[in-house]
């Protein structure tokens, strides 16, 4: 089940930390969350920040004595064409609410076969180390992160759209 709710106040932005979306499939957990920092990015690199959210992401995961993840293309294309998708068509969550898509589903259409997968949504936060931060400080984020049934990643940044920067982390396992 996905929920997502979005504020546009002011008090809204002062929520504005944890939104929730609940995601995965497969062999391991795939639990997630949104993130919401209302922060305006003015100077942004999708290359160079989800490159280094790659490197994040496996330096947190060998503090926890898990695995690294390789990074994959066709993950990292899912990930920055399902992050465009949401800042272009104005909508955050797990489930394209125009398709009806999840992130398996994106995974498959994309031509890559998947034994577990996870997704983590975030928007708002200007460079790999605040989104990266945020992950780590959501229990579901931070699980998906460390889920040792993982083995590739990919991760994608859009900056544009209502909510500034959409970042979206695909976790997922080939069979076999």
């Amino acid at each position: 089940m996905s929920l997502f709710i979005k504020l546009g106040s002011v008090a809204g932005l002062f929520v504005a930390g944890l939104l929730l979306a609940c995601s995965g499939g497969g062999g391991g957990g795939g639990r997630g969350e949104l993130i919401n920092l209302g922060r305006a990015c003015p100077e942004f690199d999708p290359v160079v920040e989800t490159a280094e959210a790659v490197v994040l992401t496996n330096d947190e995961r060998a503090r926890a004595g898990v695995g690294s993840l390789t990074a994959n293309p066709t993950l990292n294309a899912v990930a920055e064409n399902y992050a465009m998708t949401m800042a272009t068509q104005d909508f955050t969550g797990h489930v394209n609410p125009y398709t009806g898509e999840d992130a398996g589903d994106r995974l498959t259409a994309a031509g890559y076969t998947w034994s577990a997968r996870a997704e983590n949504l975030a928007y708002g936060a200007c460079s790999a180390a605040q989104v990266v931060a945020d992950w780590i400080n959501s229990p579901e984020h931070h699980e998906n992160m460390l889920g040792a049934g993982y083995t590739e990643i990919g991760i994608g940044a859009y900056h544009g759209g209502p909510e500034e920067t959409y970042w979206v982390q695909v976790l997922a396992t080939p069979p076999g």
